[in-house]
C-alpha cells in the first residue's frame, strides 16, 4: 500500500499535471514530488511516467 501522498502524485500525473503543478495543488516542493517519482519509477523498475502509471494502474494503485 502506498503512502496518500504518492497516490495523490500519482493521480495528478495521470491528469496530465506538472511537477510543478502537483507542488502547488498538495503545497508540497516540486523536489518532493520529483523525489517521489524517482523513487516509485525505482521500485516499479520503470523508465518513463507512461510505463509508470500503466503500472500503477496495473497494481492497483490508481484506477
Amino acid at each position: 500500500m502506498l503512502p496518500p501522498i504518492s497516490v495523490a502524485i500519482l493521480e495528478l500525473l495521470a491528469e496530465e499535471l506538472t511537477e510543478s503543478e502537483i507542488g502547488i495543488c498538495l503545497e508540497i516542493e516540486e523536489s518532493s514530488v520529483r523525489a517521489t517519482i524517482e523513487t516509485l519509477m525505482s521500485e516499479t523498475n520503470t523508465h518513463s511516467l507512461v510505463s509508470l502509471l500503466k503500472e500503477a494502474i496495473r497494481r492497483g494503485w490508481i484506477k
